[in-house]
């Protein structure tokens, strides 16, 4: 009789163990340290049938645009105005960034917006190019004018803004006409901020105009 009260009482005091849990953890279940938070990628400038005021000051603001695309390494940002079209260009580069108004797709005479910062300024030049690997000389340089205006930009980190404003038709034999709807450009970003140098990157694509 005493040898099977001993064994009941092992079995129980077992039970109670193996309900409880040994070395004082009640869940049973190892804490874990909380991981670090899922990095971010920030947001970009939300744009709106209905835009703000534009104001040209080297930052793009939510809604100050109507319409957003990215063709290759430019976010690029448009609204237009009576005959008129605003722009913000951003882009992640130590030099220039260029778009270039391309219609016959042969990199032929295409028509140049270069902008960078030069020791602290927003600068932007109006430039046509004669060929894929020909130089790009100013409008002023070869019969044509400045048709750029408003001209502001910034910089943070690597990521530069630029903000201008230009006419769709400017009238200028060495710019082309910019229009409603599908318009083929080129693109490409520089590691200098003196636009004869060669560029790091460049593409194609095309930028879409769209009336408010």
């Amino acid at each position: 009789m005493l040898k099977k009260m001993c064994v009941a009482c092992f079995m129980s005091l077992l039970l109670v163990l193996l309900l409880t849990g040994c070395g004082g953890n009640k869940s049973g279940t190892p804490a874990r340290a909380a991981g670090p938070p899922a990095e971010q990628k920030e947001a970009l400038p939300a744009v709106s049938n209905q835009p703000t005021e534009w104001k040209s000051d080297g930052k793009i603001s939510d809604n100050e645009y109507a319409s957003h695309q990215t063709i290759g390494d430019l976010e690029v940002y448009t609204r237009l105005a009576g005959d008129s079209v605003m722009f913000g260009l951003m882009a992640n580069t130590e030099g220039y960034l260029a778009l270039g108004i391309d219609p016959e797709g042969d990199l032929k005479d295409v028509d140049m917006i270069m902008c960078a910062i030069k020791d602290g300024n927003a600068v932007a030049g109006d430039m046509c190019s004669g060929g894929k690997h020909s130089s790009h000389p100013a409008d002023t340089d070869s019969g044509g004018k400045m048709d750029l205006t408003d001209i502001s930009g910034s910089r943070k980190d690597l990521t530069a803004v630029f903000e201008f404003k230009r006419k769709l038709d400017t009238g200028d034999s060495r710019d082309e006409v910019l229009k409603t709807g599908e318009n083929k450009v080129i693109w490409a970003v520089g590691i200098s901020s003196d636009f004869p140098k060669p560029h790091s990157k460049r593409g194609a694509g095309t930028l879409v105009l769209q009336s408010n």
